[in-house]
C-alpha cells in the first residue's frame, strides 16, 4: 500500500485508498453518494475542518463533513449541480482552524474515483452482456479480473440496466458475486500484496468492510471452515455498506 507524502509546503498528500466513495441513484436519476474515511490516525489537528468536494469538468459541490476529530456525514449528499455525462470524481481537503492559518489547506487527496455497482466506470466488478443460455448472471475470473457476465438474451427488461439501476437486482447478485470472488481468492491462494494484480483491490475492500488486517489466503489453507464464517463477514459487511435489503424492499415498494 502507498504511504501518505509531505510535500515541501507542508500540505501532505493523503492515498486516494483512505478514500471510499460509492455512488447510488436517487430520484430523478440524481446521484447520490457515500463516502467513509480513514484518516484518524493521520496525526491532523482534531479540529481541523474536513471537506469532500464532487467534481465533474466545470461543476462542482462542496459537502462539509465536520472535523477530523468528530467527523460528521451531512444528511443531503445529491449531486444536483453536478453535469451528467463522464464520471464524477472526488477531492478530500483538510483545512487548518488555528487563528494563524485559517482556511490553509493542509491536507488533500485529488482525483478520488467512485464505485458504483452495475457500473463500468472506474468499478472493480465491470459487467459484461454474454449469451448464457438458461443462466442470467455468471463470474467470469478473467487475467485483469473478474467480469459479472449478464445473459444478453435478457432485453425485456434489459438485464445490463437491471444490473446498473435496479435496487432488487444488485441485492440479489452482488453479495452472490462479492462471496464467489472471496472464495476464488482464497481458495486459489491470490497473491494480494502486489497491488498491480486484481485480488489487491478485492482483499482492501474486504479489509475495509470489516475492519481487520488485509486479507491473507494463506490463513485459511486447509481450514475452509474458518474461511466459511470469515467470508460470511465479509458478505454481510458488503451488504451493510451498499444496503441492499432496502434496496430490495424499496424496489418491491416502488412495483419495479
Amino acid at each position: 500500500m502507498p504511504v501518505d507524502k509531505y510535500n515541501y509546503t507542508d500540505r501532505r498528500t493523503i492515498t486516494r485508498d483512505r478514500v471510499q466513495i460509492t455512488l447510488h441513484n436517487s430520484g430523478g436519476g440524481i446521484p447520490v453518494f457515500d463516502c467513509v474515511l480513514r484518516i484518524d490516525d493521520l496525526a491532523f489537528p482534531e479540529d481541523a475542518r474536513v471537506f469532500i468536494e464532487a467534481y465533474r469538468r466545470s461543476s462542482y459541490m462542496r459537502f462539509n463533513f465536520g472535523t477530523v476529530g468528530a467527523i460528521t456525514t451531512p444528511s443531503n449528499r445529491r449531486l444536483t449541480d453536478i453535469d451528467r455525462g463522464d464520471k464524477i470524481l472526488f477531492r478530500l481537503k483538510i483545512i487548518n482552524p488555528s487563528s494563524g492559518d485559517i482556511g490553509k489547506l493542509i491536507g488533500h487527496a485529488d482525483a478520488i474515483p467512485a464505485f458504483m455497482p452495475g457500473s463500468n466506470r472506474d468499478t472493480i466488478l465491470p459487467v459484461q452482456g454474454e449469451n448464457l443460455g438458461q443462466v442470467l448472471w455468471r463470474v467470469d475470473f478473467q487475467d485483469e479480473g473478474p467480469v459479472l457476465l449478464l445473459n444478453s438474451q435478457v432485453t425485456e427488461p434489459n438485464i445490463i440496466e437491471l444490473a446498473q439501476t435496479d435496487g432488487e437486482f444488485q441485492s440479489l447478485v452482488y453479495p452472490a458475486a462479492f462471496e464467489q470472488i472471496l472464495w476464488k481468492i482464497i481458495v486459489d491462494t491470490e497473491d494480494v500484496e502486489d497491488p498491480d494484480r486484481w485480488p489487491s483491490a478485492w482483499a482492501r475492500l474486504a479489509s475495509r468492510l470489516s475492519g481487520e488486517g488485509l486479507l491473507d489466503p494463506t490463513d485459511y489453507e486447509g481450514d475452509y471452515s474458518l474461511a466459511t464464517e470469515k467470508i460470511k463477514l465479509y458478505v454481510e459487511k458488503f451488504a451493510d455498506e451498499f444496503r441492499f435489503r432496502e434496496r430490495f424492499s424499496g424496489g418491491r415498494e416502488n412495483g419495479s
